[in-house]
């Protein structure tokens, strides 16, 4: 009997808002049959934007579907503590504080979700929640919202960007230069592009320590992990943006970031690298500890000091702001990005932008589609420096080359020189990176037909 007066009194209520929300956007749906001007079709993306990924994708299904009646007003959002303070803009923002309001979070779900036909949720962030009561807002309840659309009619899907999902730990013990491990001092982390990789393989992950900002990523990204089997269940489809993600959700699909392709096709036109005669080196972490600054700073530094190269250090000058890049490529020659093992946005920017680029592709990830790149570790990474400015344009880069062997699709690889590296990076994030990849594989996924 108690159990029944809780249900009346907090879920029954809760359950009742949910079952007007549902019977509305199916009588929306119906009618939507018969009013092609009321088609339900758009998309929304939400509520992370990371990387600006969210407005880019949604931008691209509007331009692919202009003047048709196949996909239209997709929209992106963006749920943060101060939206005034992003670097990006998303087509819906809310701010922590508006979203605590139920009233706030329902005229949001009437105004973006009802005109569409799918919702991909970011990141397990959850949007509405309407089902948690007076608790916080916790990745468990981006299940609740999945569901919710689900019996709205909607299709639903869940997009994990990187580190919303990444295993530190097993990334750590898989990849030796992983800015995840904790190396016993910084001295020697800070040494260790003169001396031998650590071999994590021969460390148990019981003795394995993981550096305080890992610990915490561990415990977030551990929490989402285990809320996949419940996805799953759910028939609820996965997207990553990075091929390197496949290892934590094998059976996700390939989303690829979408780049203003434009802005930097400029960059690479009326600024052509190598015309001065040091070479300039580029090198701006969005976060420090992630992308190595301890063991590539110190190289770049050295370099510098010898007259080798041009090194402006970013990071020490404080952040730079999303549209200053392009203006900041132009004056760069070479490109350093990370020891993670992937290729994220800034590094293709880079290669729209015409740049040479160095980073860390390791070999799982290797077997996937990759841009020209020269390929470093921290062992590799001064030497390799060194052979660009003595080779210029004679210097080669590793390119992959898709080919068909009976039928079957296999990656080979070979180095071509700078001039036809950069004209092949061009094709590759044409191909990939502009949208209309990214657009087919949602297609797919749910079906969906641009005529």
């Amino acid at each position: 009997m108690g159990r029944l007066k809780i249900y009346i009194r907090e879920t029954l209520p809760e359950r009742l808002f949910e079952w007007r929300l549902i019977l509305r956007a199916r009588c929306l749906a119906l009618i939507s049959l018969w009013i092609p001007t009321r088609k339900n079709v758009g998309v929304l993306i939400g509520p992370a934007n990371s990387a600006n990924q969210a407005s880019a994708w949604a931008k691209a299904f509007n331009n692919l579907s202009s003047g048709v009646g196949a996909l239209r007003k997709s929209h992106s959002l963006r749920i943060s503590a101060n939206p005034s303070q992003e670097w990006f803009t998303a087509d819906y923002e809310v701010s922590s504080q508006e979203r605590n309001d139920v009233e706030a979070r329902v005229s949001l779900l009437q105004e973006a979700v009802f005109s569409k036909r799918i919702v991909l949720i970011e990141s397990l962030r959850p949007i509405f929640a309407f089902r948690k009561g007076r608790q916080g807002f916790a990745p468990r309840h981006s299940i609740d919202d999945a569901v919710l659309m689900q019996r709205m009619g909607k299709k639903v899907g869940v997009i994990f960007h990187g580190s919303d999902i990444r295993d530190p730990l097993a990334h750590a013990i898989r990849n030796p230069y992983s800015p995840f491990h904790e190396v016993e001092s910084k001295d020697k982390r800070a040494r260790s592009s003169e001396s031998p990789a650590i071999d994590m393989s021969k460390e148990s992950a019981e003795s394995l320590q993981l550096r305080e900002e890992a610990r915490e990523l561990q415990k977030s990204s551990e929490i989402n992990r285990g809320l996949i089997p419940q996805l799953r269940a759910k028939k609820i489809p996965f997207f990553i943006t990075t091929p390197d993600l496949f290892l934590e959700v094998p059976d996700a699909h390939w989303l690829p970031a979408v780049i203003e392709l434009e802005k930097f096709k400029v960059v690479a036109e009326n600024y052509p690298i190598l015309r001065d005669d040091k070479l300039r080196v580029l090198y701006i972490p969005s976060r420090s500890w992630m992308k190595s600054s301890d063991l590539i700073v110190p190289v770049l530094e050295k370099l510098a000091g010898e007259g080798l190269i041009e090194f402006k250090n970013w990071v020490e000058n404080g952040a730079v702001k999303h549209e200053q890049i392009p203006e900041i490529l132009a004056s760069s020659d070479l490109v350093i990005d990370q020891f993670i093992g992937l290729f994220g946005v800034f590094a293709l920017e880079a290669i729209a932008s015409g740049r040479i680029v160095m980073t860390f592709i390791d070999d799982d990830h290797a077997h996937h589609a990759t841009p020209p790149h020269i390929n470093i570790t921290p062992e590799t990474l001064e030497a390799e420096i060194r052979r660009v400015a003595a080779l210029r344009e004679r210097s080669m880069i590793r390119v992959q080359q898709l080919v068909m062997e009976e039928g079957v699709p296999t990656l080979e690889f070979h180095e071509l020189p700078v001039s036809d590296a950069i004209s092949a990076g061009k094709d590759f994030v044409h191909h990939y990176h502009d949208g209309t990849y990214s657009v087919q594989v949602l297609q797919e996924v749910f079906g969906l037909r641009i005529e």
